[in-house]
């Protein structure tokens, strides 16, 4: 049952347990490393896939066009966000947790289902767009190329999701990077042509149909390998219904505080030249983001696998080193970012977009909070959890609204910025400590992690003063910089414990005879055994 809370997880001292069933014996932790790296690269790839282009649409188009084409992005994604819901999620989480108890062929029966579901929100989400366009006489048919897209997009969670729930994570990563890098390519080739916003949705809607009919094929092509019949799945059905709907709360609340609605009030209070430095600036934040939660998107499958073969125990082990690894990995980075973020913005943009770095350090704040969050939001999912988290969420979500309604009018970008942070973390901290509550024993080694807080300050402090020149010179030096202060540190301050050096070390290098695996061990503390 949705948000019944699971039993408490004892962690210390307790061996493995054997799992039941084959899907959760190849649910390991190498496996769901590996999911991770895949998942960072379908996720990272494409942000910076939308970096690059929004680079080159803000010098085609200026800081007005490019706040009106983000605007209208912002609305499409706001459609497929409303009319998708949390039945992805769901859909996620019980294909995994099905294939955990062993029940394939109620896999087929519940894909051909969900296609029924989604397609409505599919009509449903092109009609909406293309009104708009109606309504709007300027760049009308820029709204209905949208809607139509929209729908591609709608549709296309349903086999997505097949294929993450079944951890397959090679074919989703390749899918998106693929297409990604054609979109790339022939957005700039239609701004260069000449053709605008318009040209730039007609890019997307042609990509969002290549990505609709490669996870279609891939998704029944990996369904009939595990199933060649389908069987009855209505005691699924009744269990996705009430769990989607707790998630699509939860979802729609979450959009309002992570998803940029504070574009409605700079839309409403502001100027399309602060949408566009919001833009920017929220683009370069989430590219980082994507790369510090690899974890957080291939949790709630792999958790809910383990969950429906009963093996509760790694679900816990997986968890603490996970959260561990994770902020190991966000606070560097959001450290060297802080430095060196709003000069790379300036260079990349050109003058005219100076600004959007003053918004990007603001932003740049929530990122470790954020992070963690994904991960443990992800956990709680797998978990069957959506109450908890949610009410928190329903709490960041007025605390969003009433900061922007209060910051946007007078500050612009930057306000948004302002209630953007100050709302993740205010979602994002209850989250965390839920799920630790949740899996009682798990330790995230506080020990270890301001060691990995001092090594950050120290590549941050160091990148400052080196990028002072500025230009391209300053930022190669401030990176430079950045990267041996954070080495020196690694090897003073050690600041992995024993176990987890040794476990990312035979992950990373398969085997410690590596040079990776040498460099990792070396910042642990291998006297460690916590």
């Amino acid at each position: 049952m949705p948000g019944s809370p699971p039993p408490v997880i004892p962690v210390a001292g307790v061996p493995d347990a054997e799992p039941p069933q084959s899907a959760a014996a190849a649910t390991t932790s190498r496996s769901v490393f590996s999911g991770s790296l895949w998942y960072s690269a379908s996720s990272v790839l494409p942000q910076i896939y939308v970096v690059i282009v929004s680079v080159v649409a803000a010098r085609y188009l200026g800081p007005e066009g490019m706040g009106q084409q983000s605007f209208i992005s912002f609305a499409q994604l706001s459609a497929v966000m409303l009319l998708t819901g949390g039945l992805p999620v769901a859909l996620m989480r019980f294909f995994g947790e099905t294939l955990g108890a062993d029940r394939p062929g109620a896999i087929r029966s519940l894909l051909r289902w969900a296609w029924g579901l989604e397609a409505v929100g599919a009509v449903a989400g092109a009609a909406i767009l293309i009104a708009v366009g109606f309504y709007r006489v300027e760049l009308r048919s820029a709204w209905m190329v949208a809607g139509i897209a929209c729908a591609l997009t709608v549709l296309h969670t349903v086999p997505s999701a097949a294929l993450i729930g079944l951890q397959r994570w090679r074919q989703v990563s390749t899918i998106g990077i693929t297409t990604g890098a054609l979109s790339v390519v022939a957005t700039v080739a239609v701004l260069v042509a000449g053709y605008g916003i318009t040209g730039m949705f007609v890019v997307e809607a042609l990509m969002s149909l290549a990505n609709l009919v490669w996870a279609t094929v891939l998704a029944q092509r990996a369904v009939r390998e595990m199933a060649p019949v389908a069987t009855p799945a209505d005691d699924i059905k009744r269990k996705i219904l009430p769990y989607a709907g707790w998630v699509t709360i939860d979802v729609l609340l979450s959009y309002v505080v992570s998803r940029r609605s504070e574009f409605f009030f700079l839309e409403a209070y502001s100027t399309n030249q602060e949408i566009a430095f919001y833009s920017i600036a929220f683009g370069a934040m989430t590219a980082l983001l994507k790369l510090a939660n690899m974890a957080g998107g291939v949790a709630a499958p792999a958790v809910a696998t383990l969950l429906g073969a009963g093996d509760l125990v790694r679900i816990a082990r997986g968890y603490g080193r996970a959260m561990r690894l994770t902020l190991h990995l966000t606070l560097p980075l959001t450290a060297v970012a802080l430095a060196l973020g709003p000069l790379l913005v300036g260079l990349a943009y050109g003058s005219d977009y100076t600004r959007a770095g003053d918004v990007l350090t603001v932003l740049l704040l929530g990122v470790p909070i954020t992070a963690a969050a994904g991960l443990a939001g992800g956990v709680l999912s797998g978990l069957g959890q959506v109450k908890r988290p949610l009410a928190w969420t329903a709490v960041a979500t007025v605390i969003n609204v009433v900061a922007a309604f209060l910051l946007v009018p007078r500050f612009g970008a930057t306000g948004a910025a302002l209630a953007n942070t100050t709302a993740q973390a205010a979602a994002g901290l209850p989250v965390i400590v839920l799920a630790r509550r949740q899996l009682a024993g798990v330790s995230f080694d506080p020990a270890s992690l301001l060691r990995t807080l001092l090594a950050a300050g120290l590549a941050g402090l160091a990148a400052g003063p080196a990028s002072s020149g500025g230009g391209w010179g300053g930022l190669v030096l401030g990176a430079a910089a950045a990267a041996g202060a954070f080495a020196f540190a690694l090897v003073v301050l050690r600041p992995l414990s024993g176990e987890d050096g040794r476990w990312l070390a035979d992950t990373l290098g398969r085997g410690r005879d590596g040079a990776v695996s040498r460099a990792v061990l070396r910042s642990s503390r291998q006297e460690s055994t916590s």
